[in-house]
């Protein structure tokens, strides 16, 4: 088994966990009664981010290996369609 290929997916999961908990809060009510205010939301966003990049990265390095091909592809996926999302919040927020 490759290590990188499971060390990307375990990343992975955790950006999906981080991401699922930000839209949690942000979808929470109104800002005043939320328990995570707006710099919580944005340490948990920023460390999804982070978390996503790293699992990208990895996922691509482990593809060089020759084991573990079938859990690689599943990580390197799953971290694109992360990261995916990343962007598109991102333009949204930015640029329309």
């Amino acid at each position: 088994m490759n290590p990188l290929a499971l060390s990307a997916l375990l990343l992975t999961l955790t950006g999906w966990v981080l991401t699922a908990l930000t839209g949690m809060h942000l979808l929470s009510g109104y800002l005043e009664d939320r328990t995570c205010q707006t710099d919580c939301v944005q340490m948990l966003f920023y460390s999804a981010v982070a978390v996503g990049v790293g699992a990208l990265v990895l996922s691509s390095i482990s593809l060089s290996r020759p084991q573990g091909r079938i859990l690689s592809v599943t990580s390197l996926l799953m971290a694109l369609a992360l990261c995916a999302i990343f962007a598109t919040l991102f333009i949204v927020g930015n640029f329309v």
